[in-house]
């Protein structure tokens, strides 16, 4: 295999390799370092995986010299993990704010949205728009979502996951910015910024994700459920559906408000 003969395509093969190790790397922390494994955590983690494949193929198509026809097949396989990845974020959005049951019943028809917007986008030319139109859509309206919960003091972790979605929204933005070079040590073009803001992004809704999946977050939060006292402890990894329930809080003396018993 012959690398890629621009230093700029080099670059931004690297800084595929490094989106794609931290979406393994958050992966690892939400399946391992957690104190329960939710359904919910198991959405995010698929997320994130398919963000990692993305990302890698990305490095494969970026780095090296290859046929135009492999490189065909490698972008449209990175576009349908891609699709999918932003239908799964969807779907954690939809738990966060409405609960487990919600997000089961809207899972079937995000994954049939984002296979439509791989498709529309891979076989009639000039319709990548669509999925640029997507992410951006399911990005504003998580944003909306989680600064809302934040601005309420509803859920811990929303903040993170407003300020990682809002970096993953500038990303995003840079990306469209074709003609955007920097030099830094190394040549960086549009792809590369956007793989570097991206995996800030994702180091972001991490940290969200891992705050909103703790129990204290649902139940022992006096934002939460009235009083603060703490919640039972949970302690092995199979508490589903990944928040108290409203018995749960009021055993351990909280009122149950909306964030306890959405499922």
């Amino acid at each position: 295999m012959e690398l890629s003969g621009s230093p700029a395509e080099r670059t931004t093969a690297a800084t595929d390799v490094l989106l794609g190790l931290t979406a393994a790397g958050g992966i690892i922390w939400l399946q391992w370092f957690q104190p329960a494994l939710s359904w919910r955590i198991q959405i995010w983690s698929w997320s994130f995986g398919l963000i990692a494949l993305a990302a890698a193929l990305g490095a494969i198509t970026h780095g090296l010299v290859l046929a135009q026809t492999l490189r065909r097949r490698l972008w449209g396989a990175s576009t349908l993990a891609l699709s999918l990845a932003v239908s799964l974020f969807v779907v954690g959005v939809v738990h966060d704010l409405y609960g487990m049951e919600a997000a089961r019943r809207f899972l079937p028809v995000m994954l049939l949205a984002g296979v439509g917007v791989f498709l529309i986008s891979r076989l009639w030319a000039g319709f990548f728009i669509v999925f640029i139109v997507f992410e951006g859509a399911a990005l504003a309206a998580a944003l909306a979502v989680y600064a809302r919960l934040a601005a309420a003091g509803a859920l811990d972790g929303a903040g993170l996951m407003a300020a990682g979605v809002l970096v993953s929204m500038a990303a995003a933005g840079t990306q469209a910015a074709r003609r955007l070079r920097l030099e830094f040590i190394w040549e960086f073009d549009h792809n590369g910024i956007f793989h570097l803001l991206q995996t800030a992004g994702l180091m972001l809704l991490c940290q969200g994700i891992s705050a909103i999946a703790s129990p204290m977050s649902w139940c022992g939060s006096s934002r939460a459920c009235g009083s603060g006292r703490p919640c039972p402890t949970f302690t092995t990894r199979s508490f589903m559906p990944g928040r108290p329930t409203a018995n749960t809080c009021a055993a351990s003396g909280n009122a149950p408000g909306r964030s306890c018993w959405s499922g």
